[in-house]
């Protein structure tokens, strides 16, 4: 019998899964001071011998059940502070899953003595030694880097692949991994030319950052290094790498910007998912099959949470010398609350823990005051439930629901004291934008709001701020949704909605509570669901267990009504409720730019699903409109 075989039959035992309900109940409870748990959960005892047993088996199991098992044991063991030989054993657990920043964050808060490593027997230092050697990158600065199971082969299929498309979970530490390989690529390239895509504005900015440090860090040159946002071809005078973070729209403008003299040697394609975001996904395709028809011998990385199809987006390019690398690696518990109020009684409110479609009670909470208004009602249990050092999201669905609730939890913190960071920040806020703008009042007591229509020095001001834990709420909009690294102990939700009156997609849920669990920070994180049951509030039930799911490009989406696609290239009428004239009129733009570079419609990129014929009529179709262009004089 396999590791992982023998690892999955023990979790099924059914006194196995009793204790671990037991654990995992204890191990949430435990994170919310005003919450009172149920009788059968208050005085919990726990067998450490046997469940430290049966995560020292789990641990060795790639099974995201078994990790997820495996990290609670250890994490809530460290957590209830038992005796010295059960806290080493709880790290042995936590290195055999390859997490190291837990172990770093369990001695940082004295919940193991300092190097447990050097207190092992024989076996189990040497089985630690081991893996220390096998998930280390020794860098081009002399210094190594320690990888977590996904992150090592996403290392080596970068290095060695010319395609390559990863998969997993917000949480399993891609950014850290693809910056750390880029730096290396970098010292390795020095006259490289990269591309970095991203699908917002606001993402530009971190990422920039992001790299920025990376660079420095790692002792390269930064002075021979042009890390931009603007997409203009490099000046000949350049004679060190080349590196734009950009949008697809950013992209198309640099790659339409002749002359361009130097050959892109590198395209990370970030939050890859979006080549099915409706009409800047045909860009997002458009300007991807463009790069990588001019530039045969570039490399290309597709980068995207959790899809259970990350292949087709090598397919569709018709690519070889490719690599899928697709995980479900646990690196925090993150666990799915329901809060929802006891009838009758305003002030108590039920939580309930989500596992799959089982519900647990686990207990309630008081409030201090009614929730009269609807709106208040987010705010109040966010408030009553927040963690006192920091970490709190609440998501909200757009800038003027972020003030008002913002104000709302801001009359709730009074007395926060001062704090020179705030203060700081504040004193920005009224420069500039104004006086009287809503966060400087807030920021006073500890609380913040976040969208992305701010001027980019204040919103970077506050993420930065909140990271520190000088601000202990932050109100935030879908900014957060597309890829905004704030990372956070427990994500307030009620209704959430990805643009006015639009409920937000499962998809995106899970993207948003990819930010639950700081790896690093914190061992585990909370997704809180508010009035869970209420449908007029809800209008798609909440999510209860994460499942991948699949990327399909809004232009194979199109073209599977290829019909009604090419009546709108001869007629310009559509009739098509499922798709916007944006998305049709981006289709067109990628075609008749094939047509016209290439004398044919490809048969990779946006087309790759039609048959050849298809590919004919709509190359005829194109030439016709082509022709049909008069521009004046």
């Amino acid at each position: 019998m396999s590791a992982e075989s023998l690892a999955i039959s023990i979790l099924e035992l059914p006194e196995v899964q009793l204790r671990l309900a037991s654990l995992e109940a204890d191990s949430v409870i435990a994170q919310f001071e005003n919450l009172v748990p149920i009788e059968k959960f208050q005085n919990l005892k726990h067998d450490w011998y046997h469940l430290l047993t049966c995560a020292s088996v789990f641990a060795q199991a790639e099974n995201p059940k078994c990790e997820n098992a495996a990290l609670r044991i250890a994490q809530h063991c460290l957590l209830s502070k038992p005796s010295s030989a059960f806290a080493d054993a709880s790290c042995v657990i936590l290195d055999v899953l390859t997490n190291k920043p837990s172990v770093s964050l369990a001695e940082s808060r004295g919940l193991v003595e300092k190097t447990p490593f050097s207190r092992l027997p024989f076996t189990l230092a040497s089985d630690w030694i081991r893996r220390d050697v096998s998930q280390a990158v020794l860098l081009g600065d002399g210094s190594e880097i320690s990888l977590n199971r996904f992150q090592k082969r996403l290392w080596n299929a970068a290095s060695d692949t010319q395609f390559v498309s990863v998969s997993a979970p917000t949480s399993a530490g891609k950014s850290f991994a693809l910056c750390s390989w880029i730096t290396e690529y970098v010292r390795d390239n020095p006259t490289a030319n990269i591309v970095y895509l991203v699908p917002t504005r606001a993402l530009i900015q971190q990422v920039d950052l992001d790299l920025q440090d990376w660079f420095a860090n790692r002792h390269l040159d930064v002075k021979r290094i042009n890390l931009t946002s603007v997409p203009e071809p490099p000046s000949p005078e350049d004679t060190g790498a080349n590196v734009w973070v950009l949008t697809q729209e950013r992209m198309q403008i640099l790659l339409n910007d002749a002359p361009f003299q130097s050959e892109l040697s590198l395209l990370i394609v970030d939050e890859a998912q979006k080549l099915s975001d409706g009409s800047r996904g045909v860009l997002l395709g458009h300007v991807v099959a463009q790069a990588i028809n001019r530039f045969p011998s570039m490399n290309v990385y597709f980068s995207s949470p959790f899809v259970s199809n990350p292949e087709i987006l090598l397919k569709r390019n018709q690519l070889e010398k490719t690599r899928t690398v697709q995980s479900a690696h646990v690196t925090v518990n993150q666990n799915l609350l329901w809060v929802s109020q006891v009838k009758g009684k305003p002030k108590k409110w039920l939580v309930e823990s989500v596992a799959g479609e089982t519900l647990i009670e686990l207990g309630h909470i008081e409030l201090a005051h009614s929730p009269a208004q609807v709106s208040k009602r987010l705010t109040f249990v966010a408030h009553a439930m927040g963690d006192f050092e920091g970490g709190n999201i609440v998501y909200v669905n757009g800038p003027a629901d972020a003030e008002k609730a913002a104000t709302q939890l801001s009359e709730l913190e009074k007395n926060s004291g001062e704090n020179v960071e705030r203060k700081s920040l504040i004193e920005l806020v009224k420069k500039v934008i104004h006086p009287k703008y809503q966060l400087a009042n807030v920021l006073k007591n500890g609380v913040g709001f976040h969208y992305g229509n701010m001027p980019h020095i204040v919103r970077s001001e506050i993420e930065r701020l909140f990271k520190e834990g000088h601000i202990r709420f932050l109100v935030c909009t879908s900014t957060l949704i597309e890829g905004v690294n704030l990372p956070s102990k427990s994500i307030f939700v009620r209704g959430p909605q990805k643009g006015r009156g639009k409920p937000m997609s499962e998809t995106d849920f899970w993207n948003l509570a990819g930010r639950a669990g700081r790896l690093g920070k914190e061992f585990q994180g909370n997704v809180v669901c508010i009035d869970p049951r209420q449908e007029n509030t809800w209008k798609e039930p909440p999510p209860k267990e994460r499942k991948s799911y699949a990327v399909v490009p809004t232009a194979d989406l199109v073209f599977s009504n290829f019909d009604q696609f090419t009546k709108y290239l001869v007629t310009g009428d559509i009739n098509a409720k499922e798709h916007s004239k944006e998305e049709f009129d981006h289709l067109v733009s990628h075609l008749i730019s094939e047509q016209s570079e290439f004398g044919e419609i490809s048969a990779t990129g946006v087309s790759s699903t039609l048959t050849e014929l298809q590919r004919q009529q709509l190359s005829s179709n194109v030439n016709s409109l082509i022709e049909s262009f008069k521009l004046p004089i």
